[in-house]
């Protein structure tokens, strides 16, 4: 079963504790703590089975050694009773793998405490069991410097004096006369809040991970009281019945609270087997549901049927078109597997939703189309202008025989007049004609058209399919009322051939009567 654990403590030097001794600890390793001059030893135990420092960017590389880490966090503090670092334990999923489990624990590190700029330790556990009954405890250790690390490398301050106001915003004296001053964290990395998001985003994460794998558990990381559940509450032991019981002295509380314990896991088992009956009773509402509905796997079965009955109403070819539609059938069939639609209203959708996807594409095409038509014509206007300049020039120089001149070129003259207003408009600041600018423009933006074409001609073949399926499912709605003839069988009309024949038979004897064969009647074996 899923079991959610995360808890938060501190380092402290006002309990006793070292900072290097408790990360040899949970590294299981043997590491000299400076601060002290003693040898911290722990090479020996057993079940640690990752290991290792996540660094921000702006932390210096030689903090992944793990003793040069923890021996300069010793150091940076001054205080004898300095809080040193945030020890966090959460325990990982026996449902994944210790793969699985590793990298959930990096990636929920690096989501919550390496991009808020921390340094973390971690340290992934996997002891073995005391005996056979005890079931398997994976769990992670994090430790997290508290003291920040500026963007340059060298460590901050935790925390920094702000005066005290009034409500009125005047600043508190001290009976002494100074200001009164109360001390503020320069993070939050220690706020209540920021603590119960941690809490939070693990559970998320997991669960996410468990939907992943298609696994029903779920993990919360709210409180019994907040999740509304009503479980009995244990009563606390007490160092001396753990060490009576280590011992092998059984105490009156560590048996109620087994029982508790046992108590408590029957009732969120029975909660579980609730809810699950729960869930597998909507989804079987919803398969109901849908199966009141034809989907259109089922009218496109009826499509294709009618198809077939019609491709035996012909003497020959019956079995070609069968093939034929076999294959089509098995074709839309992969379609809507690929595209994940069930019902018509699915197909509907999607097509609304292609329809959707090519407007911006077509919008596109039309402007480049435009873009492309003025390109165009702007370097039509340059080739008139740069040919009929000359004459142009020719025309305004002129000051006898102007009149005979201007009738002479006419045309000419009014092109260039049309190719100069539009060159004008169109001219850069410095008054100069960026044709070859131009030329470049048309070449790329002809090129991006090609490739909206491409793109938007995927759309409308992909369009066209869905569309194939709508006219399918249309013609399966329709109600089948075939005309007698394309009902027929074969030898039904072989039948009503002859009949045919027959009455064109009797007509032609009817017309001529000379041709009527002769009537002979027999009478014992004599012909009268």
């Amino acid at each position: 079963m899923a079991l959610y654990h995360f808890t938060v403590n501190q380092v402290t030097r006002s309990h006793g504790q070292s900072i290097v001794n408790s990360a040899a600890y949970r590294a299981g390793e043997k590491l000299w703590d400076e601060y002290y001059g003693e040898c911290r030893d722990y090479s020996r135990k057993q079940g640690v089975v990752y290991k290792e420092i996540m660094l921000p960017d702006h932390a210096p590389a030689r903090y992944k050694n793990r003793e040069t880490l923890w021996t300069e966090v010793e150091y940076a503090e001054k205080n004898r009773n300095a809080q040193l670092a945030h020890s966090f334990e959460f325990a990982l999923q026996r449902e994944l793998t210790l793969d699985e489990n590793i990298e959930l624990a990096r990636k929920f590190v690096q989501e919550n405490f390496i991009s808020r700029g921390m340094i973390a330790d971690i340290c992934v556990h996997d002891p073995p069991a005391k005996s056979g009954d005890d079931p398997p405890n994976p769990h992670v250790h994090v430790l997290c410097p508290i003291r920040p690390l500026n963007e340059n490398g060298q460590w901050g301050i935790k925390q920094k004096k702000v005066p005290v106001l009034d409500k009125d915003g005047n600043q508190i004296m001290t009976k002494a006369g100074k200001p009164k001053m109360r001390a503020v964290p320069t993070t939050d990395w220690s706020t209540k809040e920021t603590l119960e998001e941690y809490r939070k985003n693990w559970a998320e994460l997991v669960n996410a991970a468990f939907e992943d794998k298609g696994f029903p558990c779920r993990i919360d990381h709210r409180s019994y009281e907040e999740q509304g559940i009503d479980l009995i509450p244990t009563i606390h032991e007490g160092p001396a019945v753990c060490k009576m019981e280590a011992k092998g002295i059984r105490t009156e509380k560590r048996a109620l609270n087994n029982f508790i314990r046992m108590v408590n896991k029957l009732l969120v088992k029975f909660r579980e087997m609730v809810q699950w009956s729960q869930d597998v009773h909507h989804k079987l509402e919803a398969e109901m549901e849908r199966m009141k509905n034809p989907t259109i796997l089922e009218y496109l079965q009826d499509y294709y049927d009618r198809r077939n009955e019609a491709a035996q109403a012909y003497g020959y070819g019956t079995r070609k078109a069968e093939l034929y539609n076999l294959k089509e059938f098995a074709e839309v069939i992969n379609l809507i597997d690929t595209l994940e639609i069930q019902t018509p209203d699915d197909l509907e959708d999607l097509i609304k939703e292609t329809q959707s996807q090519m407007k911006p594409l077509k919008q596109e095409l039309k402007n480049k189309s435009a873009r492309i038509t003025e390109l165009q014509n702007l370097i039509r206007r340059y080739e008139d202008y740069s040919q009929f300049k000359p004459i142009h020039d020719e025309y305004s120089k002129k000051i006898f025989g102007k009149k005979d001149f201007e009738y002479q070129h006419h045309n000419e003259l009014v092109r260039f007049q049309i190719a100069k207003r539009e060159i004008d408009k169109n001219r850069t600041k410095e008054g100069k004609i960026p044709i070859n600018r131009w030329r470049k423009q048309l070449q790329e933006t002809m090129e991006q058209k090609e490739y909206t074409e491409y793109d938007l001609q995927e759309w409308r073949d992909a369009l066209s399919e869905l569309y194939k399926v709508r006219r399918c499912i249309e013609t399966a709605l329709q109600p089948t009322t075939p005309s007698e003839d394309s009902r027929q069988r074969p030898e039904e009309k072989n039948l009503q051939g002859q009949e045919k024949a027959s009455i064109h038979q009797k007509l032609e004897n009817y017309k001529n009567p000379q041709q009527q064969t002769k009537t002979h009647k027999k009478n014992r074996g004599m012909e009268i």
